[in-house]
C-alpha cells in the first residue's frame, strides 16, 4: 500500500512539473536587409526630324510648308516618338492649332487644310518599334508605311461627299489618337503629307472661294501624351 502511495505521489509531481514548466526547441534566425521598392518612370519623347542616332539626339526643326496652293500636296514631314522611361505606355498625339492668320479674303487655312498621316508597320499591321538607343532613321520611303489617318486626303473632295476622318481635315487638330503601346527603349516612326484640294472644300463639305485663302497661315503644336497600359481611362487597341 505504501508503494502505491509513493508511486502516485511521483506521478503527481511529474504531472505538476509538466503542467507548470516549459518545453524548449532548437531555433535559429536570420535577417534579409535593404529590401527596396522603387517605382518606374514614364518619359515620352518626340523627335521632329524622324532620326535617332543615340539617346541624346535632340529635336529636329518644326514642320514648315510655304507657298501652298490649291491642287497640290507637300512632301513628307517625318517624326519619331520614343519611350525613354522604364515602363511601357500607351500613347496618343494631337495637333493643336495655336495661331492663324486669315487670307486676304478672310479664309481660315485650318478649315481647308488636309493631312495624311502614316506610320511604319510590321507585316501583321502593328506599328513597328525600333531601338532608339541603337539608332533608327524614319526618313526612308522603302519602309512599310501604313496610313493611319486621312487615307483619302489626296483625293479630290466634292460637295456631295460625306466628310469623315478618311478625308484628313485637321481643323480640330485631334487626330490620330490611341496609337497603342511603346515599350521602354523603343521608338516608332510616322510621317505627314499635307494637301490642298484643287477645289477647296471646308470641313463641313461646303464649297468655298479659293481666292479667300491667299496669304493665309496657320500654326499647330504637336502634343504627345503617355499613359500607363493599365489605365482604364486610356485603354487603347
Amino acid at each position: 500500500m505504501k508503494k502505491i502511495i509513493i508511486s502516485l505521489a511521483v506521478i503527481a509531481a511529474v504531472s505538476a512539473m509538466v503542467a507548470g514548466g516549459t518545453i524548449a526547441y532548437f531555433t535559429a534566425s536570420d535577417t534579409s536587409e535593404n529590401n527596396t521598392f522603387t517605382t518606374g518612370n514614364m518619359e515620352i519623347y518626340i523627335n521632329e526630324n524622324g532620326i535617332y542616332n543615340d539617346s541624346t539626339t535632340g529635336n529636329g526643326l518644326p514642320f514648315e510648308e510655304d507657298n501652298m496652293s490649291p491642287g497640290n500636296s507637300w512632301g513628307y514631314n517625318y517624326a519619331a516618338v520614343a519611350n525613354k522611361g522604364s515602363i511601357p505606355f500607351n500613347w496618343e498625339f494631337t495637333l493643336n492649332k495655336t495661331s492663324d492668320v486669315q487670307g486676304i479674303g478672310g479664309g481660315n487655312l485650318y478649315n481647308v487644310l488636309k493631312v495624311k498621316i502614316e506610320a511604319v508597320a510590321n507585316p501583321d499591321g502593328t506599328i513597328r518599334q525600333y531601338d532608339y538607343v541603337a539608332g533608327f532613321n524614319c526618313q526612308n520611303d522603302s519602309l512599310n508605311w501604313q496610313e493611319i489617318y486621312g487615307q483619302e486626303a489626296e483625293n479630290q473632295t466634292t460637295t456631295t461627299e460625306v466628310i469623315d476622318d478618311n478625308d484628313g481635315f485637321i481643323a480640330n487638330g485631334t487626330y490620330p489618337d490611341q496609337l497603342g503601346l511603346i515599350n521602354p527603349g523603343k521608338g516608332v516612326c510616322f510621317r505627314f503629307t499635307t494637301y490642298l484640294d484643287g477645289n477647296l472644300v471646308n470641313v463641313n463639305g461646303s464649297d468655298v472661294d479659293d481666292d479667300k485663302f491667299q496669304n493665309a497661315n496657320v500654326v499647330y503644336e504637336m502634343v504627345v501624351d503617355a499613359y500607363q497600359t493599365n489605365d482604364p481611362g486610356h485603354s487603347f487597341p
